[in-house]
This record gives structure tokens, sequence and C-alpha cells, in this order.
């Protein structure tokens, strides 16, 4: 959790930043995306350079992990932070 993705859109080649939260943190205005959601369960498991394609509601989309900019557990963190959320 608290993983930010750089990400790609193969139709148009724009790039967006993503971070990767538990649902009850989900706030698209703010770019934190579910784990749960269609494109977060969609890139959970992938790897930099892999292409995944989510579904939602109105269209098919089809989306490249740039890459993975910061993921708390790479560098030894397991906790939430509770700065994150608003709790301090």
């Amino acid at each position: 959790m608290n993983s930010f993705v750089e990400l790609q859109r193969c139709n148009t080649n724009t790039t967006f930043i993503i971070k990767l939260v538990f649902p009850e943190f989900e706030n698209i205005k703010e770019s934190k995306i579910s784990i749960f959601s269609a494109l977060g369960t969609a890139i959970f498991s992938e790897k930099v350079g892999g292409e995944v394609v989510y579904k939602t509601w109105k269209n098919e989309n089809h989306i490249k992990i740039t890459d993975v900019i910061f993921q708390p557990e790479a560098n030894g963190n397991y906790y939430v932070d509770k700065h994150d959320y608003g709790y301090f």
C-alpha cells in the first residue's frame, strides 16, 4: 500500500501518477486509487513495463506501467503511515 505508480494510457501516450491505497482512503480527485478498484487490481501484481487492460462501466482501458516511483515495502516500511490519511 501507499505505492506511487506512474502509468501511461496506451491510446494517447499521456502519463499520470496514482497512489495505491486501502479502499477507505480512496479519493479519485487526489489520485488515490483503491487496490480493489478495477485499475488497482489490474496493476497490483504487474511489473514495470507491463501492459494491463481494465474495464469500467463505460469502456475498456489499456494502461502501461512506466515506473514504480515509491514503494514503502521496498524501503523496509511495512506499516501504514497515518500522516498520509489525515490523522495528524
